[in-house]
């Protein structure tokens, strides 16, 4: 029971504040635009995430934000925070997302 409210807590963490900001693309939408252009792959962008959020990775996805490509990474940090970090896939700046 404890682990179903802990998964289902992380999932509304790592939701959307406005879908209209954020499009994610679908895993063959995100491969060809990692293959169609200089972009970071998923590896790279969760490398640079865990490395300015520490924790674990628990989600990633190639989203739309912007008229930028950004990977969506969900962190899992010490003390049980989850922590959204935004990748861009161009220019592989890192940001805090929420």
């Amino acid at each position: 029971m404890m682990l179903r409210f802990i998964v289902l807590f992380l999932f509304a963490a790592l939701a959307p504040v406005k879908a209209s900001e954020l499009t994610c693309l679908s895993p063959d939408e995100a491969r060809r635009a990692v293959s169609g252009q200089k972009l970071i792959s998923i590896d790279q962008a969760a490398r640079l995430a865990r490395t300015r959020a520490g924790g674990e990775m628990i989600s990633a996805q190639l989203c739309r934000i912007d008229n930028r490509l950004v990977y969506d990474i969900g962190i899992l940090a010490s003390g049980g925070k989850v922590a959204r970090i935004g990748v861009d896939a161009a220019s592989s700046t890192v940001k805090i997302l929420r």
